[in-house]
């Protein structure tokens, strides 16, 4: 049973203004004008990397973990560290990521490919080029920022052809098996902004086991207590869960 909900030293290297301001105003709750502040600082170097370079990853298991690694994609990594944390499981092979997201209508690419698409598209060839070895079970969790387009489920595509690139390679996807398709970011959820796409972007990509079944989770509205009684009701995330029970 296996859920997606995955959701580094600080590398810090000469990079033009506009690069460095772009990633310090990606950073949540940061303005223009204090990331501008932080960029000219003569106290304080920005680093290259949103978030002081952490890449937001977590692998949990009930079962011992071993030959525990990380495939690093910082290399080609433009905004945000990139990477997926690896173990072995009672001989399995569990991987989690969290992949570039297409920013193109709302962060300008200073990276080295021609677009985020691109940057996404080329983690993924390194992520199957590091698991080739097809004589094991693999499960690949997380956020993949990648999304089929499956109109008769409302669900629209998101770099496609990244999806494509790991279902060519051998691994089922549940999320596009399931007999009721549902978006896991869709523009429902109260923490996305309004006109945001319905895409199925979380995934438990599978090779060698068999899907028992699958379905979307974590999609209750809870309420937050602001103040003394005063509360809001939200999501628990932007993301919806994605649940997977193989055997």
């Amino acid at each position: 049973m296996y859920i997606n909900t995955c959701g580094g030293q600080l590398r810090d290297l000469k990079k033009s203004n506009r690069e460095c301001a772009t990633s310090l105003m990606a950073q949540v709750g940061r303005s223009s004008l204090a990331s501008m502040i932080t960029l000219l600082s003569p106290f304080k170097r920005a680093g290259l990397f949103a978030y002081k370079g952490s890449n937001g990853l977590m692998l949990f298991s009930k079962r011992p973990m071993i030959n525990v690694d990380v495939i690093d994609f910082s290399d080609i990594s433009t905004l945000n560290r990139r990477q997926a944390l690896t173990a072995e499981v009672d001989g399995k092979t569990v991987v989690c990521t969290h992949l570039t997201a297409d920013l193109e209508k709302t962060v300008p690419y200073t990276g080295t490919f021609k677009n985020w698409g691109e940057e996404n598209n080329s983690q993924v060839q390194r992520l199957l080029t590091t698991l080739e070895n097809k004589n094991k079970p693999t499960f690949i969790l997380g956020d993949f920022n990648c999304s089929p387009e499956v109109s008769a489920f409302g669900i629209e595509a998101e770099l496609p052809k990244s999806c494509k690139l790991l279902t060519d390679a051998g691994f089922s996807d549940p999320v596009t098996e399931s007999t009721e398709l549902e978006c896991t970011s869709c523009a429902s959820n109260l923490l996305n902004d309004e006109g945001s796409k319905n895409t199925a972007i979380d995934h438990i990509y599978a090779r060698g086991a068999v899907l028992i079944d699958s379905k979307v989770v974590l999609k209750e509205i809870i309420k937050v207590k602001k103040k003394k009684n005063n509360y809001v009701e939200t999501n628990l995330s932007d993301h919806y869960g994605f649940w997977a029970e193989f055997e």
